[in-house]
């Protein structure tokens, strides 16, 4: 009788979880289509473009290995609660959205409704690791409040200002007017930081696709992604102050061609694949193994630093045969 009383209850607890992770899946689609359906204007305003278009894609590549790999459809021990949460945060901001006539927050409900679906369903995954991933779907509304406060304005700013000054370091003529910059041979006027497909957005889909590919933490993710910045205006000042000793050298200045747009996005994602991997190996954790067992506050903080969000520490123990051997010698 005990058995089979431990099986019927098996039974039932496994029927409840499939429920729950039932309604789970519609509260998430319910959520989506209410979020595209509200903001619909602001999706086709955002896809429509063509920067935006090419950062979509590689934050849906990334966005795909990462949930391939860690989806897990058997019901048992999933969370419970976190989804709901999730949800309810999405809830929210629709309904802010909806009454402050604000259809761009859709994109903050979207990624919590994601988030929230992810929570109960990747296997043995932090809620972060869930919204980071959920943050794919808000970057479009993350850009646009960007763009209202000024932002994109400033980088432009900022590249011209690093390309006058690489300028004058080799002594190149040129005058700064009007956001070009005239040289002798020719005038650089590609400076729009939006708008155009080898702008900024790609060059931040690139760092984001990168980060959920290798699964980077928090401090490596941050560094990644501004970096995607500064390799861009680094990119395009060094490449109109090439132009311009060129048309020094040789008489002929060279304009700004598809295949010219082609090669400086190559060596720019390249450039961010490599900072990357370059950010990934300096901060990762120590290994237990090398900690030093007599001094291992550094490496405890360390290992923490380097593994935020997460507050889970492994801290290396002494073997306990060892101790007792020590012990009996003494």
């Amino acid at each position: 009788m005990t058995q089979e009383a431990n099986l019927a209850g098996s039974e039932i607890s496994t029927k409840d979880v499939n429920i729950l992770g039932f309604l789970v899946d519609i509260a998430a689609i319910i959520l989506l289509l209410l979020s595209f359906a509200i903001g619909w204007r602001f999706w086709t305003s955002w896809f429509s473009q063509t920067d935006s278009l090419v950062c979509s894609i590689c934050l849906g590549l990334g966005f795909a290995v990462a949930v391939s790999r860690g989806l897990f459809f058997d019901p048992v021990s999933r969370r419970t609660i976190a989804p709901w949460v999730f949800f309810s945060l999405a809830f929210l901001v629709l309904f802010y959205a909806m009454v402050a006539g604000r259809v761009k927050l859709s994109g903050i409900s979207a990624g919590l409704a994601v988030a929230g679906w992810l929570s109960r369903w990747l296997r043995g995954e932090s809620l972060a690791q869930s919204l980071s991933l959920g943050f794919a779907f808000m970057v479009p509304s993350v850009v646009d409040a960007c763009e209202e406060r000024g932002a994109f304005e400033f980088i432009e700013s900022a590249v011209l200002t690093l390309t006058s000054g690489l300028s004058e370091a080799l002594s190149q003529f040129h005058i700064q007017r009007d956001g070009i910059i005239e040289f002798g041979h020719g005038v650089a006027d590609r400076f729009s930081s939006v708008g155009r497909w080898d702008s900024i957005l790609p060059f931040v889909g690139i760092s984001f696709f990168c980060i959920y590919l290798f699964r980077r933490t928090l401090i490596p993710s941050l560094l990644t992604v501004s970096m995607a910045f500064f390799v861009w205006m680094a990119i395009r000042a060094s490449a109109w102050v090439t132009f311009a000793w060129y048309a020094e050298q040789y008489g002929s200045w060279h304009e700004w061609t598809l295949t010219t747009e082609i090669i400086l996005f190559s060596i720019g994602a390249i450039l961010i694949v490599l900072l990357d991997q370059f950010f990934g190996s300096l901060l990762a954790p120590i290994p237990a193994e090398f900690v030093n067992e007599d001094l291992p506050l550094v490496a405890y903080l360390w290992n923490w630093f380097s593994q935020l969000p997460s507050l889970k520490l492994s801290t290396p123990s002494r073997a306990k045969e060892k101790f007792d051997d020590e012990w009996e010698d003494e």
